[in-house]
């Protein structure tokens, strides 16, 4: 059965509560007339059984997830942190730029680690005229045994078998071009909310789950061979490798050896009664292939 509401002229006045549309059964004669207000209240209807919220219309339902805290499972989307001074987003070219971005040429990756995700549905969101796609692939090596998926911008798509696999994005340019991408945000569940915004130091220690930079310094007088433990300020996502270059300020004494490296520390040592040195730790894993 379908019915039909005639074209409104474009000059038309807005319309009232009270005004009335006429719903007409193209089978039948058997005309029908609703308010306004009547139709407004049946498109705007929000089913509130299953989600936890107290709205019963999209728009307020829609206020409503935004003031959830910790809603985007993005680690850096707004672009703020760059502990690895990045000049762009496509600075390294293959390479991780604003610590966890990684362009390849062509693409701008990011990911959402195994732990944070679940088998049910998402959202992306961005500001840009870049296009998305998505893909679960293996925490351990990046590979996928399904193609990426095309999601537009605010919409859903459903993750399944998640266990053992991140969730990647991937962005390809549009007329704006790469580094006009901003405010990227996955969330759960199939509405699109407001981009979130953090506090700058949550989002940096989000970001040093994956790569995090210090320094450290010993002096043990007299000593044939000094060593050194340090701990991470966040637990890394898996055992981090390791760099070492010279210390902001102050004699440098790189460490000669790595004597452990795990989510949580690593410990270094020297021949000598000193190390003084900057170290960079890598968290990050394998981007998924193409």
């Amino acid at each position: 059965m379908t019915k039909t509401i005639p074209q409104l002229d474009a000059q038309v006045d807005p319309l009232a509560d009270d005004d009335e549309f006429v719903l007409r059964d193209t089978s039948d004669s058997d005309d029908k007339k609703a308010t306004s207000a009547q139709v407004k209240a049946y498109t705007d209807a929000y089913d509130n059984s299953t989600s936890g919220l107290s709205a019963t219309n999209y728009s307020d339902a829609i206020d409503e997830l935004s003031l959830r805290p910790n809603r985007n499972l993005l680690a850096n989307g707004g672009f703020r942190v760059n502990q690895q001074g990045s000049a762009s987003k496509t600075d390294n070219n293959p390479g991780w730029n604003y610590d966890t971005w990684y362009y390849d040429g062509t693409y701008l990756y990011t990911f959402v680690e195994e732990a944070d995700i679940f088998d049910g549905d998402f959202t992306l969101s961005w500001e840009s005229d870049a296009t998305a796609e998505w893909v679960l692939a293996s925490t351990s090596d990046g590979t996928h045994g399904t193609s990426w998926a095309s999601v537009s911008n605010g919409g859903s798509f459903t993750l399944g078998s998640t266990s053992g696999n991140h969730l990647w994005v991937r962005f390809a340019s549009g007329v704006d071009g790469l580094n006009a991408l901003d405010k990227v945000q996955v969330e759960a569940g199939a509405v699109a909310t407001a981009f979130e915004w953090r506090p700058y130091a949550t989002d940096e220690h989000i970001t040093q789950r994956v790569y995090e930079l210090g320094s450290s310094k010993v002096f043990s007088g007299g000593a044939s061979v000094v060593s050194l433990g340090t701990n991470f300020r966040v637990l890394k996502l898996a055992a981090p490798s390791l760099s070492y270059s010279a210390p902001p300020a102050g004699g440098t004494v790189i460490p000669s050896s790595t004597e452990w490296a795990n989510e949580r520390s690593f410990s270094v040592s020297n021949s000598g009664s000193e190390v003084a040195f900057s170290w960079e730790a890598d968290a990050r894993p394998p981007v998924a292939d193409a």
